[in-house]
């Protein structure tokens, strides 16, 4: 018996830069492993900010000012991640989806059961 080939999943609702968000879609944030390594790192960087400043008694204005200066400071550098590419007019990578970095998802196979057309937007506005 031959291989089966399936047809490319361009036009698949699911479909983004070659990888299935199916998984995501279903059960949104679900995965951690799919969240963007860099979000994440910066999350933990705020909340460790959070905690100096309810020990050092900050008033928000304070905090909020030196979280500024340091997304400044680190956005001169980019975004330290080797699969970085701002979009167009933005500082946002292409590959951010919500939260989630779209090449850390599965890989799509091609046109599968899951194929839905993207014309008709259901699940993801």
């Amino acid at each position: 018996m031959g291989k089966l080939y399936f047809f490319p999943g361009q036009g698949c609702l699911y479909y983004k830069h070659g990888h299935c968000l199916y998984e995501e879609v279903l059960n949104p944030g679900y995965n951690r492993h799919w969240q963007c390594k860099v979000l994440l790192k910066w999350e933990e960087e705020y909340d460790t900010l959070i905690n100096q400043a309810e020990y050092f008694q900050l008033n928000p204005s304070q905090v909020e000012g030196i979280w500024e200066k340091r997304m400044a400071r680190r956005m001169n550098f980019g975004w330290e991640c080797k699969h970085y590419v701002p979009r167009e007019g933005e500082e946002k990578c292409i590959y951010l989806y919500g939260n989630i970095c779209i090449l850390a998802l599965p890989r799509c196979r091609g046109r599968c059961h899951l194929y839905q057309y993207e014309g008709f937007k259901t699940h993801i506005g």
